[in-house]
Formats: C-alpha cells, sequence, structure tokens
C-alpha cells in the first residue's frame, strides 16, 4: 500500500470534530475515535495512528519543555466519512475526499500550536494527481467548510526498511546505542519474546506514556 506524505502548515487544526446534540449513535462525529499520545517537545517524535497514519513532529516544535497532550483522529474511507456524519463540501460545491485528519495539542492544560511544519503520512491505494489539502472551518449549523486549498506533496512512503530506520533513531537509539555501557536489551527478535505484540507497538509509538503506565 503506498502512502501520500502530507506536509502541514504551522496550524495544527486540521478538521474540527466538534459534537452535534441532535445527532443520533450514527452521523455522529463521535464515532471516530480518538487517539491520545503524551510528546516530549525536546526530541523528535513520531506518532503512529491506529488507522495506518504516521505523525512526525521535530524537536522544537511546541514552546517550553513541558509534555504536550496530543489528541489524533483519522478517517480515511467515505464508509467513515458518512459513519461521523461529516461534510466535504468547500463553498457550497462538493469535493471528494481522500481523508480526513485531526490533530489537536495541550500543553500544562491549554491549546497550544505547531512552532514548526509538522508531516503527516496516510495510507492511500491510489494517488489523485488533482488531490488539495484544505483546513476544515466549523459553521453555525456545526457543518464544516473545507476552505484555503493548497497543493498537495505527495512523496512515496519510504520502504519498510528506511521506516524502521526512522522509528529506530526516534523511539529506540537513546536506550539501545550500541558499544555503550547500560544500553537496553537487543531489539533482534524482539517480537518473539513479547506475550502481546500490541503492548510492544504502544511502547514503539508512545515510550512515556508506557512507562508512566497508562
Amino acid at each position: 500500500m503506498k502512502k501520500i506524505l502530507l506536509f502541514i502548515a504551522p496550524v495544527i487544526l486540521l478538521i474540527a470534530c466538534g459534537p452535534r446534540s441532535s445527532q443520533g449513535p450514527f452521523l455522529n462525529k463521535n464515532n471516530i475515535r480518538s487517539q491520545h499520545f503524551s510528546i516530549n517537545p525536546e526530541r523528535d517524535t513520531v506518532l503512529t495512528g491506529m488507522r495506518g497514519g504516521y505523525f512526525f513532529f521535530e524537536k522544537g516544535s511546541f514552546e517550553g519543555t513541558d509534555p504536550v497532550d496530543i489528541e489524533i483522529k483519522e478517517v480515511y474511507n467515505p464508509i467513515e466519512i458518512l459513519y461521523a456524519g461529516l461534510t466535504t463540501e468547500s463553498g457550497g460545491r462538493l469535493l471528494e475526499s481522500g481523508g480526513m485528519v485531526y490533530v489537536g495539542a495541550r500543553q500544562s492544560g491549554r491549546d497550544v500550536v505547531l512552532k514548526k511544519p509538522a508531516k503527516i503520512s496516510i495510507p492511500a491505494s491510489y494517488v489523485n494527481p488533482n488531490m488539495q489539502l484544505f483546513r476544515g472551518e466549523v459553521k453555525t449549523n456545526d457543518t464544516i467548510d473545507w476552505v484555503d486549498p493548497q497543493p498537495l506533496d505527495t512523496i512515496l512512503h519510504p520502504s519498510p526498511a528506511d521506516s524502521g530506520k526512522i522509528i529506530f533513531m526516534m523511539q529506540c537509539a537513546s536506550c539501545h546505542k550500541i558499544f555503550t555501557d547500560g544500553t537496553g536489551p537487543a531489539l533482534a527478535g524482539v517480537t518473539s519474546r513479547v506475550n502481546d505484540i500490541n503492548v510492544l507497538r504502544a511502547f514503539i509509538s508512545n515510550p512515556p506514556k508506557m512507562a508512566q503506565g497508562k
């Protein structure tokens, strides 16, 4: 499966997912599951979404040194978009959607925005060269108007080996450097040494959160 790499401008809100009180169990934005992560703003971080997206935050993307709580929501196919009651209109014109992503950030109890562009890689079996990147604005009737279309930079996702290298350097290298004292255990064959592969994936995706037992 190919992936598209989206370069996001330094505004972290991509799509608004506020609740609509009149909605029932279907066609409800609450049907999109929230994913929560805690990151250290003083290090490069890559987060892995449950739907296959990768979210890259460079060191210094946020002010200060306090942990940043990241919320992510992913919607990548038309059925999910319909199930969530999301709209695909831009100025009254219908759009063909290739997916929607929400990324929110809070630090010390307040909303924060990016100082540096984030990078998002999303799954895609087909890359439409006419696709553009839109920003979602919530209207007074709680629908979303997609505005500010930008060219979509599309880059094929790195090979699995390159992806593994990126994840290792960002998430593992600090504790598993070879030829140093006090290095962590060997990573070779690690999948055969754990009882629950999902726990391993969660730890790789967000080590601080797992270390805190959350």
